[in-house]
């Protein structure tokens, strides 16, 4: 009966990925399109989430990816991007975890002569393992009376404390600048094309949904070096449908002395489930995030409004060199 219930809610957990409220500063994670595509030689993105705090023990997802242009044709200003992406998401007192190590690749293809308009194609394979540590697990059998006895057997027979999969995600990516004030940029993705199999038990009928993303970003700038930055992320796997909407307001050059050019808040709202405050600034050539989520669903009564907090940092390592004016823009990260 044990492993039956730790089956069921390992399928339950495997069925939904793991998200991040600021989705725009996970790109690899979101889309493999979007792989190379920074005005730098290279992008590196670091995320960490806990939530359910107030709840249970805390679920943690840790994240890091890199990015980088491989080649970009002079004549046809073409791109050829790659990236590699890693992450550990852990949930619950049996530790029920994933690790995953993925690479991407991504083609840029330009629709004009001015840099500033971009359609991508992106595919991204990944290795994953999955687990459990039955050990922090209580059962029925170790209670004697009103005793607990964790030395006590269990009763319960565990055959398969994990397994490992390949995973395959293939995305579009769209991005348009038509001046220096506005910035749009979509995209659609494919994700767990194979779906592959996530039983416990081995039953090949339990499998990985396929996941749908749509998202839609742009950049206001407005005379007052005040930015609007409106944006909605949309995913369906399975049964379950993630939305995220709002917007960013950023204040550009706010203390370029001090190396502090850029200070954003922001409010974006997942319906039925939580509002998202963030933050964030830059810093020299890193973008920090901070955001929490008040939580306002059903759960909010066990919750107390309490949902997770969401760190995140982007890193761009330019080449020595001058700039070269019209190479592809970088896009901000909220």
């Amino acid at each position: 009966m044990g492993l039956c219930l730790i089956c069921l809610v390992s399928a339950s957990l495997s069925a939904q990925d793991i998200h991040f409220s600021q989705y725009k500063s996970a790109p690899l994670l979101i889309n493999p399109a979007q792989a190379g595509f920074a005005f730098c030689k290279l992008r590196i993105t670091a995320n960490q989430r806990s939530q359910w705090r107030a709840v249970s023990v805390p679920f943690n997802t840790f994240y890091l990816g890199l990015d980088f242009k491989i080649f970009q044709d002079r004549q046809s200003k073409n791109v050829i991007g790659g990236g590699l992406i890693s992450y550990y998401d852990q949930a619950g007192d049996s530790r029920f975890g994933t690790s995953s190590v993925a690479g991407a690749l991504s083609y840029f293809f330009a629709l004009n002569d001015f840099q500033n308009h971009y359609l991508s194609f992106g595919l991204s394979g990944s290795y994953n393992d999955r687990s459990y540590d039955y050990a922090k697990l209580v059962f029925g059998n170790q209670f004697l009376g009103d005793k607990f006895d964790p030395d006590n057997y269990n009763g319960e027979t565990f055959l398969n404390r994990g397994f490992r999969f390949v995973d395959y995600n293939a995305g579009v990516h769209w991005y348009y600048r038509p001046d220096d004030d506005y910035v749009y940029d979509a995209g659609l993705v494919l994700s767990h094309i194979t779906t592959p199999p996530q039983s416990m038990l081995e039953d090949p009928d339990v499998k990985l949904d396929r996941k749908v993303t749509l998202y839609f970003n742009a950049e206001i700038t407005r005379p007052d070096k005040r930015t609007i930055s409106p944006g909605v992320y949309l995913s369906r796997q399975g049964t379950y449908t993630e939305i995220i909407a709002g917007s960013m307001i950023s204040l550009n050059g706010v203390n370029p002395g001090h190396n502090l050019s850029r200070f954003q808040a922001g409010l974006f709202l997942r319906p039925v489930d939580a509002a998202i405050v963030m933050f964030g600034f830059d810093y020299q050539q890193i973008t920090f995030g901070i955001s929490y989520d008040i939580n306002y669903s059903r759960l909010r009564s066990a919750s107390t409004l309490r949902g997770g907090f969401e760190f995140s940092a982007l890193y761009m390592f330019h080449k020595k060199k001058k700039k070269k004016p019209g190479s592809i823009p970088c896009p901000q990260p909220f």
